[in-house]
């Protein structure tokens, strides 16, 4: 954390390096999971190793500050916003104050308005508005934000699909498959297959390994 409220890289010289949206949105998110993990009653292996390892009232203090940082630094893009609706709605779960989770429910509205009425053009953007539409829907429970993401899903991210390639394309130049955006579009075909409507559940499925097989594996 920098001397602004900021999380930032750590250089060796003991100097910050420029702190970024996705570094807030990334905080608020891993804090928040920690909580939640560490909190929960599930009887399965990995919570019960969180609850006899971790003491979650430890990690507040961070998630506190962490959700204070993405609001002074908050997101700009369409991928960010996207990030930040789920991490925001992670949040409003993993703390106990009404007042906060309240407030990160509105801030998660307003980014999940923004891309309502956005026009993303690059591969992430698209994917990652998908997936956010698609979290604001549960999270809010209002169907809206979900019709939008089918939308989004149809209108802009299928038209993308190369299906000699295998992979989703912008233009006729090859795209580069960082892990970053792999994990954008799984992450939109994750969202329709298990909660689009049922054609486009059917399309992402049908998609899913091939695009897996191709630029992840």
């Amino acid at each position: 954390l920098n001397p602004a409220g900021l999380f930032a890289p750590l250089h060796a010289d003991g100097t910050f390096g420029e702190p970024s949206p996705r570094d807030q949105i990334a905080v608020v998110w891993a804090a928040s999971n920690i909580i939640l993990a560490s909190t929960s009653r599930r009887d399965d292996y990995w919570h019960a190793a969180y609850r006899d390892l971790t003491d979650p009232d430890s990690y507040r203090d961070l998630l506190r500050k962490a959700f204070a940082a993405v609001q002074k630094l908050p997101p700009q893009t369409p991928a960010e916003r996207g990030l930040a609706v789920e991490a925001l709605g992670r949040f409003a779960l993993a703390t106990g104050d009404e007042e906060e989770r309240a407030n990160a429910l509105t801030l998660a509205r307003e980014h999940a308005d923004a891309l309502k009425q956005g026009e993303a053009t690059e591969i992430e953007d698209i994917a990652l508005t998908v997936y956010a539409l698609t979290e604001a829907g549960r999270l809010l429970a209002e169907p809206g934000y979900g019709e939008a993401a089918a939308t989004v899903f149809r209108d802009r991210l299928l038209p993308l699909w190369n299906d000699a390639a295998s992979a989703f394309r912008s233009g006729e130049e090859s795209t580069i498959y960082t892990p970053r955006l792999a994990g954008a579009i799984a992450a939109a075909l994750d969202a329709m297959r298990w909660h689009g409507p049922e054609d486009l559940s059917a399309r992402a499925n049908a998609l899913f390994p091939r695009f897996f097989e191709n630029a992840v594996i």
